[in-house]
């Protein structure tokens, strides 16, 4: 995947996040939506901070976040979340993934992020991820611990560490803290 420029005279090249390879190592040729999107680095083309499954929606079901970071950690966590993550997709099809059991271990970050990516702080100029079921919009740090860890209390501490200033998730989680992302995953 190449970078071309939009916006800016020359082309910014996307923050590499995680590799499709790591994907593979478990999946084997994933391939969604017909068969002809297989690249993880590609998928975020549609599956944005602001998407939403809304399009596709039944009557009387509730719009859901497709945000690719939100999404992927919600279906990986699937079974150990505490509600599950459902979402209408092509032709309104509903799929809850409430029943999904990632095959390794949920605390192996680096089993799909590359160049500790999973680390905060997170660098400037990330997006916070539109999420309808959530109480508020997540901002970019949150968006991944409470697209996991979703009970009332881990959105009440999530919810409280938040301003108009922005995220203070690094205060305690950031690298070298008491509760790194790495110390809190280690196995």
């Amino acid at each position: 995947l190449l970078p071309f420029a939009v916006t800016d005279a020359v082309a910014v090249p996307r923050r590499m996040i995680v590799d499709d390879q790591k994907c593979e190592n478990c999946h084997a040729n994933l391939r969604e939506h017909g068969g002809g999107r297989n690249n993880a680095n590609y998928c975020v083309t549609c599956h944005m901070p602001e998407a939403t499954d809304l399009e596709e929606l039944q009557e009387g079901n509730m719009e859901q976040s497709i945000h690719f970071k939100y999404m992927i950690h919600s279906i990986h966590a699937g079974k150990k979340r505490a509600n599950p993550y459902v979402v209408a997709g092509h032709n309104q099809s509903i799929h809850d993934y409430g029943h999904v059991g990632y095959p390794g271990d949920l605390r192996n970050c680096d089993a799909c992020h590359v160049n500790g990516t999973q680390q905060i702080p997170l660098p400037e100029g990330v997006l916070p991820t539109t999420t309808p079921q959530e109480w508020w919009d997540l901002g970019p740090q949150a968006s991944a611990c409470i697209s996991c860890h979703n009970s009332d209390d881990a959105a009440a501490h999530a919810y409280t560490n938040m301003t108009f200033f922005g995220e203070s998730c690094a205060t305690c989680h950031g690298e070298g803290k008491t509760y790194a992302v790495d110390k809190v995953h280690a196995r």
